[in-house]
């Protein structure tokens, strides 16, 4: 993850640092090359012992993709937020269509053409368009600022050219919005005078309302009513359905890379055993990356392990440290990373086919790394390290988002003189008494307390750290999120139900006059909105898995993790977001309703 910390330095500097020890373990140099004939680069590049790694351009340009995912989710977040707020617009011209059903067709009656009835809303929403284009260019600096900071915190990137981009999406806001209100006034042409006087109704029905019957079950008749109006008119409540059903949707994917970006099981994705508890070990890591390194750090693991059974905990510490390897297979030669587990044995990774190496004479292989190479498992290569050949048959066949999946996995003790080594992960520490969570964290605050210099975290904090924070940076984008999916469900909710009440002000007019009470009728408006709201949770909680999966599942392929499976946090997502969603949406809908109160039993000549 091009992880290593930089400082600039003077040449004196150098100079004076190379003085008080010399800096041969720690030297390396990197080397930028421009060609147009990659593959003839990368073939001669195998054959050069020396390269800890090399890489194209394209390929570099993915160390930052896990910001990237984040910057994915906010540009799909943004698509389908303009495809609510297309859906409201319509809510938005339709309702005041209907509102303004008498004033349209007295226009009519006293020879206003349909031509200027319409041209009057499409000043009106060019105006208020205008007027909302440039607040929301005015506010889209801070805010994009603050997005911005959110997926930048490992990667240098500038704003350049934001106020031309800015203006040019207000203007095209603009132009759809007037686009989109002249299409949607097009109903004015099927209004008359006769109707308006009638308030928009012509005072019959050719079909029968309803469904269902309600007949002798034991259901109470408002909710019965709710139902039947669902089922009766579902063009009615489809659009509300859908807008319901994509925030929340979006909502529940970004909870679930958060909390799969900081959960232990991840581990398996970047092909790491499980483990309670790591230790990121202070100071440099190259003291291990000496001739006698191997004893250096099974001394070191000694010492943990011994330093936790003194506390009363048996456990194991373990560590994997890699090497550069060419793989050989027929004539396709192939320069990548081999990992060795350090005081574990490979049976503890997770596999997609195949078993684990049980011998200096098997490897297991990323497979990427066998399409790569064209093989699979029972074939036989040839594994190149610093220090010699082996042949090796591949058992097995794994996923690894771990160097966009460039490795493969060798038998312990198969491997090179530390002196070789290009990297180690940090210490790995499971508990062999199989504590609670909680008891794990006790036990690290413990252990902090014995290695003061050092990072110790638990395993969804070490996952974490190990992909750049992203965990982190989606629960802003999530908190971010929510308050707009609430607001937004809100503006639908009512618009909705204000649409409700301006169409059957004589249906509520006709059920106070056979004794229905307000608060009957204002718990039937309710439960229409909410029964549809539960149906879109219900939705959003099925589809939440392939929803993830098709939005971000490519992305996590291509940096190797072949089989996803998020772990999800299901009281967050399945059970506290969707119920304050719902909870602030029905509570907008009840303010709504108690207009009810309002109408009078005599306003019946209007009903059906």
């Amino acid at each position: 993850m091009m992880g290593n910390a930089r400082f600039l330095i003077s040449e004196n500097d150098y100079k004076a640092f190379e003085k008080a020890e010399p800096l041969e373990p720690y030297l390396f140099y990197l080397s930028f090359i421009d060609t147009d004939d990659i593959p003839t680069l990368e073939k001669a590049l195998n054959d050069c012992d020396a390269i800890a790694f090399s890489l194209d351009r394209s390929t570099l340009q993915f160390t930052y993709i896990l910001e990237m995912v984040i910057a994915g989710i906010l540009l799909v977040v943004s698509i389908a937020l303009i495809i609510i707020a297309v859906v409201i617009l319509r809510f938005t011209i339709s309702f005041t269509l209907s509102e303004e059903y008498r004033q349209i067709g007295i226009m009519k009656a006293i020879g206003i053409p349909n031509r200027k009835i319409r041209s009057l809303y499409l000043v009106k929403y060019l105006a208020i368009s205008v007027l909302g284009a440039i607040i929301g260019l005015t506010l889209s600096f801070p805010f994009g600022s603050t997005l911005l900071k959110m997926v930048s915190q490992n990667i240098v990137m500038e704003n350049s050219n934001s106020l031309l981009l800015g203006v040019l999406c207000a203007a095209a806001v603009v132009c759809t919005i007037v686009l989109f209100c002249y299409l949607s006034t097009r109903k004015v042409k099927k209004f008359t005078p006769v109707d308006a006087v009638r308030s928009g109704t012509t005072g019959e029905r050719y079909k029968k309302k309803g469904v269902i019957k309600l007949g002798k079950k034991p259901v109470r008749p408002v909710f019965f009513m709710a139902v039947n109006d669902i089922l009766s008119s579902p063009k009615r409540f489809l659009i509300m359905l859908f807008t319901f059903f994509v925030g929340i949707s979006m909502l529940m994917v970004g909870l679930n890379i958060s909390s799969t970006m900081t959960s232990g099981k991840m581990l398996g994705w970047i092909n790491m055993a499980q483990c309670d508890a790591a230790l990121v070990e202070s100071g440099s890591i190259e003291k291990y990356m000496v001739a006698d390194g191997r004893e250096k750090l099974n001394q070191k693991i000694s010492e943990i392990e011994s330093d936790l059974s003194e506390k009363g905990w048996e456990a194991d510490c373990f560590v994997e440290v890699i090497t550069t390897v060419i793989v050989t297979k027929g004539d396709t030669k192939l320069k990548t990373n081999g990992v060795e587990g350090i005081n574990m044995t490979p049976d503890e990774y997770m596999y997609l086919e195949g078993t684990a190496p049980q011998n200096k004479n098997e490897i297991a292989m990323s497979y990427i790394v066998a399409d790569k190479l064209g093989a699979q498992i029972g074939d036989t290569v040839t594994v190149k390290t610093p220090d010699g050949e082996t042949e090796c048959m591949i058992t097995a066949v794994y996923q690894t988002m771990m160097s966009l999946g460039n490795n493969i996995r060798m038998y312990p003790g198969q491997t090179y003189s530390f002196q070789n080594l290009v990297g180690l992960n940090d210490l790995q520490i499971r508990f062999n008494d199989d504590p609670s969570t909680g008891e794990i964290e006790k036990r690290i605050e413990a252990i902090k307390e014995m290695y003061p210099d050092d990072k110790v975290m638990n395993a969804g904090d070490y996952v974490d750290y190990c992909v750049g924070g992203v965990g982190g940076m989606m629960d802003g984008v999530t908190g971010l999120l929510l308050p707009v999916i609430i607001l937004i469900d809100i503006l639908v909710a009512v618009l909705m139900e204000k649409s409700f009440l301006t169409k059957e002000r004589g249906e509520i007019a006709m059920l106070k006059a056979i004794g229905f009470k307000n608060r009957s009728i204002i718990l039937w408006q309710i439960l229409r909105i909410a029964i549809v709201m539960i149906a879109a949770v219900l939705f959003s909680v099925a589809l939440a898995d392939p929803i993830g999966k098709l939005t971000t599942g490519g992305i996590f392929q291509m940096m190797g993790a072949k089989n996803i499976i998020f772990d999800m946090d299901v009281l967050k997502t399945f059970v506290i977001y969707p119920a304050v969603i719902l909870a602030a949406t029905v509570f907008s809908v009840f303010l709504t309703a108690l207009l009810i109160r309002k109408v009078n039993s005599n306003e019946i000549n209007s009903v059906e």
